[in-house]
């Protein structure tokens, strides 16, 4: 996070930067390193106060109001707390008022204030009802427990614990059943999209016997007649000329409808990859360092709910951890906003950094140029397949990347010393991972070609015109 810190620095326009500090303020809060956290969050809120940015102001008072609130300045805290939730409000925004009367809630339920807290965390369930929201609910009903049980009040402590388990069980078995549903969609979708791949493809196979045949029937019919026709060999080279213009429409079309396809599953991923990085990690995130506070406190402690949230919150940092790699494999930043050669130097890092594999990549008069979207996208994407081609089945201990441009073309070169493949094999060149790559080279006119490594193994190389 500190490397990329340093890099978003040197564009202090980027929308990156103010949650790129706010997120490592979240990382030194969860250190312990609350100096330190303030210090980032105060960072963030400065960006966010010179952009004018009134949804990441109130997010950033409500961290630094957290830390203020465990360095035991509550008046300050709540300061923070009241100035981010009276933003929220004026803005009408549901979803930050609920978060904002969480915290409000916390800071009363810290410094004893039962009454208060209870009020507080009493508007947050109402606006998760209204927002759709049941994990707000969850977890004011757990703090609501806490509180009450701290307080000596058993009853009021044992009904809310009840409402916490009942939601609790409700949105596991919510998610269980929206995870079947997934599954049961994404197997039709696959299936459906299987049978239609076959009725194209052997429909674009009967058409292309159909024009064979017709021209064969030309031909021959022209051959006959030509001695004593001359007019008729002008007719059937005007005939001629269609069916060529007819079969290179046919093949124009087809290749648009593949850019087409292939820039809808970029945009797609782009769409995904955004909503996961900007939407669910940012939220999941404050959620686990507030169970990482909650574990910590004296009443988590002495109940022995601390052990258990630690567990839980461990669990939860791992699928943080999966989600922002997912979003960032979707559709990596550092490729629209640095370029191919950075882009696939990161890739190259994380498929191969963690393994075995040793590795090297050359570039050659590529270094500071920029190619159309579509070339950078469908280059970065066929390496990607490549490269988990090499470590899914080669058992290769070295692979050499190579870009470079000649005066009328970009290549791609990726090598390795792995057992090899037979490219002739037509169980080879059916598979998926192939298919992929020469639909996507062709999609911007680009050529590939697998020959025997020198040594052992392959080379698989892929050259794209310029112009």
């Amino acid at each position: 996070m500190r490397r990329g810190l340093k890099l978003l620095e040197q564009y202090p326009d980027s929308m990156e930067l103010e949650p790129a500090n706010s997120n490592f303020g979240v990382l030194k809060e969860m250190k312990g390193e609350l100096d330190s956290a303030k210090f980032y969050y105060n960072r963030a809120y400065a960006i966010a106060l010179a952009k004018k940015d009134s949804i990441a102001i109130p997010y950033s008072l409500h961290h630094l109001g957290g830390v203020e609130l465990m360095q035991e300045n509550y008046d300050e805290a709540k300061r923070l707390f009241d100035e981010g939730l009276l933003i929220r409000t004026l803005r009408n925004d549901r979803n930050g008022m609920a978060e904002s009367h969480i915290f409000v809630g916390e800071y009363f339920k810290e410094i004893g204030s039962v009454d208060s807290a209870d009020y507080n965390f009493n508007r947050a369930i109402l606006l998760s009802y209204e927002i759709g929201i049941p994990y707000m609910r969850q977890y004011c009903y757990d703090q609501m427990a806490q509180m009450y049980e701290n307080a000596g009040k058993n009853k009021e402590a044992l009904l809310f614990y009840k409402k916490y388990d009942a939601v609790r069980d409700s949105l596991l078995q919510k998610q269980r059943t929206e995870q079947l549903a997934e599954m049961e969609t994404r197997f039709e979708t696959t299936q459906k999209e299987k049978e239609n791949l076959i009725l194209k493809q052997e429909k674009q196979e009967q058409e292309l016997i159909v024009s064979r045949q017709q021209k064969w029937i030309i031909g021959l019919i022209g051959a006959a007649l030509v001695i004593l026709f001359l007019s008729m060999l002008v007719i059937q080279h005007n005939r001629s000329k269609e069916a060529a213009k007819r079969d290179a429409a046919i093949i124009e079309e087809r290749e648009r409808g593949l850019r087409s396809i292939i820039q809808a599953t970029e945009d797609e991923r782009k769409r995904i990859a955004k909503d996961l990085h900007d939407g669910i990690v940012q939220s999941l995130t404050g959620l686990s360092l507030r169970m990482q506070k909650q574990s910590g406190s004296i009443a988590a402690k002495a109940t022995g709910l601390s052990k258990e949230m630690n567990a839980t919150r461990k669990t939860l940092d791992e699928a943080i951890s999966e989600v922002r790699g997912i979003s960032h494999q979707m559709m990596p930043r550092v490729l629209s906003e640095m370029g191919l050669v950075p882009a696939l130097d990161d890739m190259l890092g994380k498929s191969l950094g963690m393994t075995e594999i040793k590795y090297e990549f050359e570039h050659h008069k590529v270094e500071n140029d920029r190619f159309s979207d579509n070339v950078e996208v469908s280059l970065y994407r066929i390496c990607q397949e490549l490269i988990n081609n090499i470590i899914k089945h080669s058992e290769a201990k070295a692979v050499s990347v190579q870009l470079l441009k000649t005066k009328t073309h970009l290549v791609l070169v990726v090598e390795d010393n792995g057992k090899g493949f037979t490219f002739d094999d037509p169980n080879n060149q059916n598979g998926i991972g192939l298919m992929n790559i020469t639909s996507r080279a062709k999609a911007i006119h680009g050529e590939v070609s697998y020959e025997p490594s020198p040594e052992q193994g392959t080379v698989a190389s892929i050259r794209v015109p310029l112009s």
